[in-house]
Protein backbone atom coordinates (compact mmCIF):
# COMPACT_ATOMS: atom_id res chain seq x y z
CA UNK A 1 0.00 0.00 0.00
CA UNK A 2 1.61 3.23 -0.86
CA UNK A 3 1.42 6.44 1.61
CA UNK A 4 2.31 8.82 -0.85
CA UNK A 5 0.02 9.98 -3.61
CA UNK A 6 2.10 12.68 -6.00
CA UNK A 7 1.68 14.92 -8.27
CA UNK A 8 3.23 17.83 -10.33
CA UNK A 9 2.79 21.82 -9.72
CA UNK A 10 2.86 23.36 -12.90
CA UNK A 11 3.02 26.99 -11.61
CA UNK A 12 6.68 26.29 -9.59
CA UNK A 13 7.85 25.00 -12.47
CA UNK A 14 7.12 20.96 -12.18
CA UNK A 15 7.45 21.04 -8.38
CA UNK A 16 6.83 17.25 -7.19
CA UNK A 17 4.14 17.72 -4.47
CA UNK A 18 2.12 15.75 -2.86
CA UNK A 19 0.21 14.10 0.31
CA UNK A 20 1.02 11.61 2.94
CA UNK A 21 -0.89 9.21 4.24
CA UNK A 22 -1.02 9.28 8.13
CA UNK A 23 -2.76 6.24 9.95
CA UNK A 24 -2.13 3.12 11.99
CA UNK A 25 -1.71 1.30 9.29
CA UNK A 26 0.64 3.24 7.30
CA UNK A 27 3.06 4.72 11.09
CA UNK A 28 5.14 1.94 11.21
CA UNK A 29 6.74 2.84 7.61
CA UNK A 30 6.59 6.17 8.11
CA UNK A 31 8.70 5.74 11.30
CA UNK A 32 11.18 3.96 10.05
CA UNK A 33 11.47 5.29 6.15
CA UNK A 34 10.47 8.72 6.34
CA UNK A 35 11.13 10.67 9.68
CA UNK A 36 14.64 11.53 9.46
CA UNK A 37 15.59 14.23 12.00
CA UNK A 38 16.92 17.08 10.47
CA UNK A 39 16.67 20.04 12.83
CA UNK A 40 17.04 20.40 16.63
CA UNK A 41 14.14 19.64 18.88
CA UNK A 42 12.68 19.05 22.08
CA UNK A 43 10.09 16.58 23.42
CA UNK A 44 8.48 19.99 24.88
CA UNK A 45 8.66 21.28 21.43
CA UNK A 46 6.89 17.88 20.27
CA UNK A 47 4.41 18.14 23.02
CA UNK A 48 3.36 21.85 22.32
CA UNK A 49 2.98 20.23 18.41
CA UNK A 50 0.82 17.72 19.70
CA UNK A 51 -1.57 19.95 21.55
CA UNK A 52 -2.19 22.32 18.69
CA UNK A 53 -2.67 19.74 16.61
CA UNK A 54 -5.21 18.39 18.45
CA UNK A 55 -6.84 21.40 19.43
CA UNK A 56 -7.09 22.97 15.72
CA UNK A 57 -5.72 20.17 13.28
CA UNK A 58 -3.21 20.15 10.98
CA UNK A 59 -2.82 23.11 8.63
CA UNK A 60 -2.36 22.12 5.22
CA UNK A 61 -0.84 25.63 4.39
CA UNK A 62 2.34 23.81 6.06
CA UNK A 63 3.46 20.96 4.20
CA UNK A 64 6.03 19.06 4.95
CA UNK A 65 9.51 18.48 2.78
CA UNK A 66 10.53 15.71 1.77
CA UNK A 67 14.41 14.92 0.35
CA UNK A 68 14.88 13.13 -3.07
CA UNK A 69 14.63 9.68 -0.69
CA UNK A 70 11.55 10.42 0.93
CA UNK A 71 13.02 11.64 4.29
CA UNK A 72 12.06 14.72 6.11
CA UNK A 73 14.24 17.73 5.49
CA UNK A 74 12.06 19.97 6.77
CA UNK A 75 8.73 19.28 9.26
CA UNK A 76 9.96 16.31 11.84
CA UNK A 77 8.95 17.98 14.71
CA UNK A 78 4.87 18.24 13.14
CA UNK A 79 4.93 14.73 11.62
CA UNK A 80 6.50 13.29 14.71
CA UNK A 81 3.67 14.61 16.68
CA UNK A 82 1.30 13.74 14.28
CA UNK A 83 2.67 10.11 14.49
CA UNK A 84 2.47 10.48 18.24
CA UNK A 85 -0.93 11.65 18.30
CA UNK A 86 -1.81 8.52 16.10
CA UNK A 87 -0.09 5.99 18.23
CA UNK A 88 -1.92 6.86 21.09
CA UNK A 89 -5.23 7.27 19.23
CA UNK A 90 -5.07 4.51 16.37
CA UNK A 91 -8.83 6.30 15.30
CA UNK A 92 -7.00 9.48 14.28
CA UNK A 93 -5.49 9.80 10.81
CA UNK A 94 -3.98 12.66 8.74
CA UNK A 95 -3.86 13.89 5.13
CA UNK A 96 -0.26 15.61 5.71
CA UNK A 97 1.01 17.54 2.02
CA UNK A 98 4.90 17.63 1.09
CA UNK A 99 6.76 19.17 -1.29
CA UNK A 100 9.44 17.29 -2.68
CA UNK A 101 13.01 18.43 -3.04
CA UNK A 102 15.19 19.48 0.23
CA UNK A 103 17.06 22.34 -1.93
CA UNK A 104 13.84 24.42 -1.43
CA UNK A 105 12.58 22.97 1.92
CA UNK A 106 14.17 25.85 3.92
CA UNK A 107 13.23 28.43 1.79
CA UNK A 108 9.58 27.49 1.45
CA UNK A 109 9.08 26.88 4.93
CA UNK A 110 10.40 30.21 6.26
CA UNK A 111 8.94 32.49 4.02
CA UNK A 112 7.12 31.40 0.66
CA UNK A 113 4.21 29.85 2.57
CA UNK A 114 2.57 32.56 4.30
CA UNK A 115 2.43 32.27 8.08
CA UNK A 116 -0.60 33.57 9.56
CA UNK A 117 -2.03 35.80 12.44
CA UNK A 118 -4.06 33.21 13.82
CA UNK A 119 -0.71 30.62 13.45
CA UNK A 120 1.02 33.22 15.65
CA UNK A 121 -1.71 33.84 17.66
CA UNK A 122 -1.77 29.91 19.08
CA UNK A 123 1.48 30.40 20.33
CA UNK A 124 0.00 33.11 23.15
CA UNK A 125 -3.20 31.35 23.81
CA UNK A 126 -4.23 28.04 25.69
CA UNK A 127 -3.02 29.15 29.28
CA UNK A 128 -5.33 28.25 32.21
CA UNK A 129 -7.12 30.86 33.71
CA UNK A 130 -6.36 32.54 37.24
CA UNK A 131 -8.81 34.62 38.65
CA UNK A 132 -6.99 37.88 38.92
CA UNK A 133 -4.30 37.47 36.41
CA UNK A 134 -4.37 39.35 32.95
CA UNK A 135 -2.70 38.18 30.05
CA UNK A 136 -4.31 40.02 27.38
CA UNK A 137 -5.56 39.33 24.09
CA UNK A 138 -3.77 37.08 21.91
CA UNK A 139 -3.49 39.61 19.05
CA UNK A 140 -1.71 42.22 20.73
CA UNK A 141 0.46 39.60 21.98
CA UNK A 142 1.14 38.37 18.42
CA UNK A 143 1.42 42.14 17.37
CA UNK A 144 4.04 42.28 19.95
CA UNK A 145 6.02 39.53 18.97
CA UNK A 146 6.23 41.04 15.36
CA UNK A 147 7.83 44.22 16.80
CA UNK A 148 10.12 41.92 19.08
CA UNK A 149 11.63 39.44 16.39
CA UNK A 150 12.26 43.19 14.21
CA UNK A 151 14.04 43.88 17.25
CA UNK A 152 15.88 40.69 17.11
CA UNK A 153 16.93 41.73 13.87
CA UNK A 154 18.52 44.96 14.13
CA UNK A 155 20.41 43.10 16.71
CA UNK A 156 21.62 40.83 14.22
CA UNK A 157 22.20 43.05 11.44
CA UNK A 158 22.69 46.25 13.05
CA UNK A 159 20.57 48.54 11.40
CA UNK A 160 16.68 49.10 10.73
CA UNK A 161 17.73 50.01 7.16
CA UNK A 162 19.65 46.81 6.53
CA UNK A 163 16.99 44.64 8.51
CA UNK A 164 14.64 45.45 5.37
CA UNK A 165 17.23 44.41 2.79
CA UNK A 166 17.81 41.28 4.28
CA UNK A 167 14.46 39.76 5.68
CA UNK A 168 11.16 40.44 4.69
CA UNK A 169 7.88 40.77 6.88
CA UNK A 170 6.69 36.64 6.23
CA UNK A 171 10.61 35.56 7.38
CA UNK A 172 10.39 37.32 10.69
CA UNK A 173 6.70 35.71 11.45
CA UNK A 174 8.25 32.71 10.24
CA UNK A 175 10.83 33.46 12.76
CA UNK A 176 8.49 33.95 15.44
CA UNK A 177 6.63 30.35 14.40
CA UNK A 178 10.08 28.10 14.50
CA UNK A 179 10.94 29.69 17.81
CA UNK A 180 7.39 29.43 18.92
CA UNK A 181 8.36 27.63 22.71
CA UNK A 182 11.03 30.32 23.32
CA UNK A 183 8.51 32.91 22.37
CA UNK A 184 5.59 30.87 24.28
CA UNK A 185 8.02 30.96 27.58
CA UNK A 186 8.85 35.25 27.22
CA UNK A 187 5.18 35.71 26.72
CA UNK A 188 4.82 33.26 30.37
CA UNK A 189 7.92 35.68 31.76
CA UNK A 190 5.87 38.96 30.22
CA UNK A 191 2.66 38.26 31.89
CA UNK A 192 4.36 37.74 35.24
CA UNK A 193 5.98 40.79 35.49
CA UNK A 194 3.41 42.76 34.25
CA UNK A 195 1.06 41.66 37.05
CA UNK A 196 3.75 41.38 39.50
CA UNK A 197 4.09 45.24 38.78
CA UNK A 198 -0.08 46.18 38.71
CA UNK A 199 -0.19 45.76 34.94
CA UNK A 200 -2.52 44.38 32.78
CA UNK A 201 -0.33 43.52 29.39
CA UNK A 202 -2.95 45.41 27.40
CA UNK A 203 -2.11 48.73 29.11
CA UNK A 204 2.05 48.70 28.33
CA UNK A 205 4.11 47.74 25.70
CA UNK A 206 6.14 44.97 26.05
CA UNK A 207 8.26 43.98 22.44
CA UNK A 208 11.63 44.83 23.98
CA UNK A 209 10.94 42.57 27.36
CA UNK A 210 9.67 39.67 24.74
CA UNK A 211 12.79 40.29 22.93
CA UNK A 212 15.40 40.02 25.69
CA UNK A 213 13.47 37.03 27.02
CA UNK A 214 13.48 34.92 23.58
CA UNK A 215 17.56 36.48 23.18
CA UNK A 216 18.86 35.48 26.38
CA UNK A 217 16.59 33.66 28.03
CA UNK A 218 14.25 34.20 31.40
CA UNK A 219 16.64 34.86 34.32
CA UNK A 220 17.23 36.41 37.55
CA UNK A 221 18.94 39.33 35.51
CA UNK A 222 16.66 39.64 32.66
CA UNK A 223 13.66 39.66 35.22
CA UNK A 224 15.30 42.72 37.22
CA UNK A 225 16.43 44.47 33.77
CA UNK A 226 12.66 44.03 32.49
CA UNK A 227 11.16 45.32 35.78
CA UNK A 228 13.08 48.60 35.53
CA UNK A 229 11.91 49.00 31.81
CA UNK A 230 8.40 49.64 31.55
CA UNK A 231 6.94 51.21 28.08
CA UNK A 232 2.97 52.30 29.17
CA UNK A 233 1.03 52.26 25.29
CA UNK A 234 1.38 56.16 24.96
CA UNK A 235 4.43 58.06 24.51
CA UNK A 236 7.02 56.31 22.91
CA UNK A 237 7.67 55.31 19.41
CA UNK A 238 8.74 52.10 17.56
CA UNK A 239 12.39 53.60 17.31
CA UNK A 240 12.08 54.60 20.73
CA UNK A 241 11.40 50.87 22.19
CA UNK A 242 13.77 49.29 20.14
CA UNK A 243 16.67 51.50 21.66
CA UNK A 244 15.59 50.42 24.71
CA UNK A 245 15.63 46.69 23.72
CA UNK A 246 19.26 47.24 22.53
CA UNK A 247 20.39 49.29 26.39
CA UNK A 248 18.61 46.09 28.15
CA UNK A 249 20.47 43.51 25.72
CA UNK A 250 23.73 45.56 26.30
CA UNK A 251 23.43 45.16 30.40
CA UNK A 252 22.54 41.34 30.06
CA UNK A 253 25.35 41.00 28.00
CA UNK A 254 27.33 42.48 30.83
CA UNK A 255 25.84 40.12 33.39
CA UNK A 256 22.98 43.10 34.18
CA UNK A 257 26.09 45.40 35.25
Amino acid sequence: MSIFTEYQIPQWNGVNAGTLKVNINTIDQIKTNVLQQAQATTEQHIAYLEASILESGYNGAYPIILNEEYRTADGYGRLKAICSIVERDPSMSFIVPFILGDAMGKGFNGSTRGVMDKDLERIFSGFEKRRGFYRGKTDRAREQAEEAAEFLAIRKYGTHSLVKTKTTEQQLKASIQKNEVIYRKAFIAVCQIANELGYNPEAIKFSHWLALFCRFDVTEITLHIARSNVIENNGSTESQRAQIFHEMADKAELGGL
